[in-house]
């Protein structure tokens, strides 16, 4: 079993570059996030050269153990 955490893509219209319809997503702030263990990653932003994730802020970010 696969463990993701928090994930965010600008793809949600459909996986893979192929896809012309991307999801503008920006102002993203994360405050007090632990996490102990997962087995992929604890965060994952996704964006695409059209539509690149910007203007992120991380706040007291504490993973213990990913991937």
């Amino acid at each position: 079993m696969l463990t993701l955490f928090v994930r965010v893509t600008s793809m949600y219209a459909g996986e893979g570059m192929d896809n012309h319809h991307f999801t503008e997503v920006h102002d993203i702030y994360v405050k007090d996030l632990k996490c102990k263990k997962v087995n992929v990653a604890a965060l994952v932003l996704q964006g695409t050269e059209e539509k690149p994730i910007y203007n992120v802020t991380f706040d007291n970010v504490d993973v213990d153990k990913a991937g």
